[in-house]
């Protein structure tokens, strides 16, 4: 048997996921952390929550990859704390570049067809709805211009894929039985 610190580390390495680690290094994840207690996963998964908000704007350009793993993480770890302070730094994230954005909408959506994402994660404490649909609703308002167009791969239908986020969250808000995002805006979504 390792030390405990060798096998945090394993997690922390893996973010916590029960599937990464299995797939992964299958031995280790049997004998290592699937006889862990689950308030030692939930402690450790708070210190990952813990530093990846305190990391999160380290790179603008990768915010929305910190953000996707916060709700993986908060999915596991869900606590009115971590909802807060989630909801506290999506308020800055309107000054992300437009791409950013986009990922972030797909981010809250959930790319999953039970749509599992940050959206519905929130809706579990349904006294943030409000204030996340606002958070929302500046994320979305933006307007792509002929310059936005790229040939980067995922980038090339830049018009598409933004429709497609904003109508995949507007799925995910109208399954939730709360009052969601204002009517579409296709004036904002035309090159």
């Amino acid at each position: 048997m390792y030390n405990e610190e060798k096998i945090r580390e394993f997690y922390k390495q893996y973010d916590g996921s029960s599937f990464h680690m299995a797939r992964e290094e299958p031995a280790k994840y049997n004998s290592w952390i699937a006889p862990l207690p689950d308030e030692i996963r939930r402690k450790w998964d708070q210190e990952i929550i813990d530093d990846l908000f305190t990391s999160l704007w380290d790179d603008d350009s990768r915010v929305w990859s910190k953000h996707y793993r916060l709700i993986e993480l908060i999915k596991r770890n869900k606590n009115e704390s971590n909802i807060e302070r989630f909801l506290d730094e999506m308020e800055k994230m309107p000054t992300l570049d437009k791409r950013s954005k986009i990922i972030i909408i797909e981010n809250m959506a959930g790319r999953d067809e039970g749509h599992n994402g940050g959206y519905r994660l929130v809706c579990q404490f349904p006294h943030y709805v409000d204030r996340l649909n606002i958070i929302m609703e500046k994320i979305m308002d933006f307007t792509l211009e002929e310059s936005d167009k790229s040939d980067d791969l995922g980038w090339q239908d830049i018009t598409g894929r933004y429709q497609r986020a904003v109508m995949s969250l507007r799925v995910t808000a109208s399954s939730q039985s709360v009052s969601c995002l204002s009517p579409e805006r296709d004036d904002k979504m035309k090159l």
